[in-house]
């Protein structure tokens, strides 16, 4: 897999949080379609004990999906041509990423992989046995070096079953908030 892509993007937001973002180890956050409510709790733990530490980057989809809108922290979210004008507010960066992909499923993986690329490690918290985007999405990073934490979930549960096998396939299981104490 060819680990160079000519990303075109550009970043909206005021030159503080640019700063902010730029003094920041980034944390890249994926979850699948349907957060749970152990999910939402673990990612809003995380943000208000790391938010001097990290800046938190993922999609607008991920970022209104596990309802960060009143957190404290430093985000960086990733907006497709499609998704620009939807959301005005200023307190986190929006990151703008051109493509010229017509199919949503390509959109999405698009995306990913724009934050794996940029993130100095992910955390996948959610995904299915068929998530095929965070299933590639954690070989794609593993493959570049970065490190990839992955929530455990109950193994009676859909939404735990890719989670599940990604950290029986190698992914770092992320079993304790101080994992990301760095």
């Amino acid at each position: 897999m060819s680990k160079d892509f000519n990303f075109e993007y550009k970043v909206l937001g005021n030159d503080s949080k640019l700063k902010e973002v730029k003094s920041k180890k980034i944390l890249g956050i994926f979850t699948s379609r349907h957060a749970t409510n152990y999910s939402k709790k673990i990612i809003k733990d995380i943000v208000l004990r790391f938010h001097d530490k990290y800046c938190f980057m993922m999609t607008f989809e991920t970022f209104n999906r596990l309802n960060l809108d009143s957190s404290l922290g430093t985000f960086a979210l990733i907006y497709g041509q499609e998704e620009l004008k939807l959301h005005k507010k200023a307190n986190y960066l929006k990151v703008f990423l051109n493509n010229e992909i017509t199919e949503l499923r390509l959109r999405y993986l698009y995306k990913d992989i724009f934050i794996s690329n940029k993130s100095d490690s992910i955390l996948i918290l959610e995904a299915t046995k068929y998530s095929k985007n965070l299933n590639i999405l954690a070989l794609y990073a593993q493959e570049i070096g970065k490190e990839v934490f992955v929530l455990p979930g109950r193994v009676d549960s859909d939404s735990s079953e890719g989670t599940n096998r990604l950290i029986f396939d190698g992914a770092s299981p992320f079993y304790t908030l101080d994992l990301l104490n760095v």
